[in-house]
């Protein structure tokens, strides 16, 4: 399907994560498909044996190539296998509810990576349901962090850092993680509203009991796993105002579970600890406060 005589294919992987939304996965690959030209590889990793997934694939998308886990890894752990699996250098990342908004999405997306070489991750421009889409402005900044539901990474730097954590409920500690070790290793993340993805979802998901307390726990968790002593005191702040904000969206189910689940969580990653220099979390965190606006390359 994607070396067809008839089509035109770029050298770059696509890499898809999904549990039981067969339905959503489906329509993100054919929008993947609707681009021009069209990735040379769609990898998708099927979670905790979800064979509806892995059924409705072979039937549709039978040149799809499928990892599947027997239990549930997560999406950073079905990342990690993806992204070691891919063939090509540059590594397009969606969630099964996203998908390009752009035709030429994959064109422009190697032609970001060859005019900032420095770039080891991608972050597009994410909409969601009922907000307005953004014109593709030629715009770059030097950024933070990134969303896996809409980025791309340079398979050799990814590869340098430990990978994703594994959480079923990763919320708040995924890409942040990954964010952290890159910017430790001097790497640079790169946003541009050039490329935009559409996330069908309106984050109603987050009012989950558990994926609420994954919130609250997963920032103690990183903490934990990164954060030299010296820098726990902020930590605890973070939690904090991770509850406030809870309880100013009015999600109160699942704040007592998230606190109370930091003890056994950390306990459960203590053999994952690695803190970072205070110099790579400086770097983040002055980054997410002002990101680097540099000049448009063509």
């Amino acid at each position: 399907m994607f070396d067809s005589i008839n089509t035109k294919v770029c050298p770059i992987s696509v890499v898809i994560p999904t549990y039981n939304r067969a339905e959503m996965l489906l329509t993100t690959i054919q929008k993947i498909l609707d681009c021009d030209p069209l990735p040379n590889e769609i990898i998708v990793h099927i979670d905790g044996n979800d064979e509806q997934s892995e059924q409705a694939l072979n039937k549709h998308f039978s040149d799809v190539k499928i990892f599947k886990s027997q239990v549930n890894i997560g999406p950073g752990g079905g990342r990690n296998l993806l992204i070691k699996a891919a063939q090509n250098e540059i590594i397009a990342s969606f969630d099964d509810d996203s998908y390009p908004l752009d035709k030429d999405y994959f064109a422009r997306l190697l032609h970001i990576f060859q005019v900032y070489p420095d770039t080891s991750v991608v972050a597009s421009a994410i909409y969601y349901q009922n907000q307005s889409i953004g014109y593709d402005t030629q715009s770059t900044r030097w950024v933070a962090t990134f969303e896996g539901c809409g980025c791309a990474y340079k398979k050799t730097d990814f590869l340098k850092t430990d990978g994703y954590m594994q959480l079923q409920w990763a919320y708040g500690a995924e890409e942040v993680d990954i964010a952290i070790q890159l910017h430790a290793q001097d790497r640079k993340i790169l946003q541009t509203d050039w490329l935009r993805v559409y996330h069908d979802t309106a984050h109603q998901h987050h009012k989950n009991t558990k994926i609420n307390a994954a919130n609250i726990a997963n920032i103690a968790l990183l903490a934990y796993v990164r954060y030299p002593f010296s820098m726990w005191g902020l930590a605890i702040l973070q939690v904090f105002n991770r509850v406030i904000y809870s309880i100013k969206m009015q999600r109160y189910s699942g704040i007592i579970l998230g606190l109370v689940s930091i003890p056994n969580q950390i306990w459960f990653y203590r053999k994952y600890r690695k803190p970072l220099p205070n110099k790579a979390l400086e770097k983040y965190f002055n980054l997410r406060k002002k990101p680097i606006i540099i000049d448009w390359q063509d």
